[in-house]
C-alpha cells in the first residue's frame, strides 16, 4: 500500500497544480513566467510588432509568404502554440480548417512556437493520434501543411506579443487588422466571430478594448485572490502530510474533514474530498463505503475528480494483487463509468474505464473497445494508454492473461 500512501503525501502538490477554479490559466505549459508587476505595453488597438521568426516550417505550398511588416488590408492571425500542449493540438486541425474557410479574404494564420526547431521538427513527423485505421500516414506535418507554421526558439516574437501584452492564459492568439493594429486579443477557439467582424470592417476595437481591458483588472483581481487561497491550502496541506507522515492517518483524515467544510476552499472541495476518500479506503475505515458512493453520485459530472480517484483504487489493486473490497471497486465501476459520461473524448478517463471493465465485469471484447477509443482519444498521453491496449489484444489472441502489471501515470 506504499505507492498509495505516497499519492496522498503529494497531495498539495496535486490540488496546487490543477486548475480548481482558484482563477488558474487555461494551460499551465507556457512555460514562462510573468511579472504581476510590469504593466502591459501591448494591448488593443496598440501598433502590431514585426515579427522577427527564425523558422517557417509550412507555407501552404508557397502561397504565404514570410512575414516580417504586416501589409496593408491584410489580416494575420499570431497564434501562439507548444507541442506539449493539448489545446494546442486539438486547435491544430481546426486552424487548417480556419485558414481553408477565409481562403482569398486576405487572411493569413501564423502559429509561432518557442521550441527548438529539432523538437518541433520531431513532433511534425509523429502521427496523428488515432490515425492509422483512416490516414496511417497523415502527420502533424501534414495537418498543419495549409497555414504558417513556425518556430522561434530565441522567444524574441514571444517576449513582444505575450510577455508585452501581460497575457497569463496559454495557448493565446492575436489579431492584426488591415492598420496593422492590435484588433483583438484572447483564446484561438473563439476567435472567428472576431475576425467575421474584422474583416468585414464592422469590428467595434474600442469597445473591446474597453471589455479587454476590465477583464484583465478583474482577472488581476481573481489572481491576487487565487495566490492568497493557494497559501492557505498549502498550510494546511502540510499539516495533514505531516499527519500522514507520523502515521496518524485518523488525525488527518479529521483535518481533510474540516477542509472540506471551508467555503474558502470551495473550489478545491472535490479534490479534497478526493484525498480523503482515498486516505478512508487504504485504512478501511468504517464509513469508506458509504462516503465513496456518495462521493460518486455527488461528483457524476466531473470526470476527472472521480476518474483521479477511481484510478488510484486500480493501482491499489495491481499493488496488493487484488486485495481491494468487492464492493469498493464495483463504486469505483461505477464512478469510472460516470465519468466516461461526463468527458467522453478524454483518453486517460476511457482507459481508466477499460481497466475496470477488464477487471471487475470481466469482459475482454467490451474492455478492448473502450481501450481503443482511449487511445483514439490518448494526445500525448498515446505512450501511456497503448501499451494496455497491446496487452489485451494479446490476450484475445492467445487466450493467455497478462503477468505483469501495466505500467500508467493515470
Amino acid at each position: 500500500m506504499q505507492r498509495f500512501k505516497t499519492l496522498l503525501q503529494f497531495g498539495l502538490v496535486t490540488i496546487l497544480s490543477m486548475s480548481v477554479g482558484l482563477a488558474f490559466a487555461q494551460d499551465s505549459d507556457s512555460g514562462e513566467d510573468q511579472d504581476d508587476k510590469n504593466e502591459p505595453t501591448l494591448t488593443i488597438g496598440s501598433k502590431a510588432p514585426e515579427l522577427d521568426i527564425e523558422h517557417w516550417l509550412s507555407d501552404n505550398d508557397g502561397l504565404f509568404p514570410e512575414v516580417k511588416k504586416f501589409e496593408a488590408d491584410n489580416i494575420y492571425i499570431i497564434d501562439f502554440w507548444s507541442p506539449e500542449s493539448p489545446s494546442s493540438i486539438v486547435m491544430m486541425q481546426k486552424m487548417g480548417n480556419i485558414q481553408n474557410d477565409y481562403d482569398g479574404k486576405d487572411v493569413q494564420i501564423i502559429s509561432v512556437c518557442t521550441e527548438d526547431l529539432d523538437t518541433v521538427e520531431d513532433f511534425l513527423e509523429k502521427k496523428l493520434f488515432g490515425g492509422d485505421e483512416d490516414n496511417p500516414k497523415l502527420t502533424f506535418g501534414d495537418l498543419t501543411r495549409s497555414y504558417c507554421l513556425t518556430a522561434d526558439p530565441d522567444k524574441s516574437v514571444w517576449q513582444d506579443y505575450y510577455v508585452a501584452s501581460g497575457r497569463k492564459q496559454f495557448p493565446g492568439t492575436f489579431i492584426v487588422g488591415k492598420t496593422g493594429l492590435i484588433e483583438w486579443i484572447g483564446s484561438s477557439a473563439r476567435m472567428t466571430q472576431p475576425l467575421d467582424k474584422i474583416i468585414a470592417d464592422k469590428w467595434d476595437r474600442e469597445e473591446f478594448k474597453k471589455k479587454y481591458i476590465a477583464d484583465q483588472a478583474a482577472r488581476a483581481k481573481e489572481g491576487k485572490n487565487a495566490a492568497l487561497l493557494r497559501r492557505k491550502l498549502a498550510r494546511a496541506m502540510r499539516g495533514i502530510q505531516e499527519k500522514i507522515a507520523d502515521g496518524d492517518d485518523d488525525a488527518a483524515i479529521e483535518s481533510l474533514a474540516e477542509l472540506i467544510e471551508d467555503e474558502d476552499l470551495k473550489s478545491a472541495k472535490p479534490m479534497l474530498l478526493g484525498l480523503r476518500l482515498e486516505l478512508m479506503i487504504k485504512n478501511e475505515h468504517a464509513e469508506a463505503i458509504p462516503t465513496f458512493r456518495k462521493f460518486v453520485e455527488e461528483n457524476k459530472a466531473d470526470g476527472s475528480a472521480i476518474n483521479s480517484v477511481a484510478w488510484s483504487i486500480y493501482e491499489l489493486y495491481e499493488e496488493t494483487g487484488g486485495d481491494v473490497d468487492s464492493e469498493i471497486l464495483a463504486i469505483a465501476r461505477k464512478g469510472a463509468e460516470y465519468a466516461a459520461k461526463a468527458e467522453p473524448e478524454s483518453g486517460a478517463i476511457l482507459d481508466t474505464l477499460a481497466h475496470y471493465i477488464y477487471i471487475v465485469d470481466k469482459d475482454l471484447d467490451k474492455a478492448i473497445e473502450v481501450q481503443k477509443k482511449a487511445v483514439k482519444f490518448a494526445g500525448p498521453q498515446l505512450a501511456d494508454l497503448k501499451p494496455f491496449l497491446d496487452e489485451l489484444l494479446k490476450e484475445k489472441k492467445t487466450g493467455k492473461k497478462k503477468k505483469e502489471k501495466v505500467e500508467s501515470d493515470f
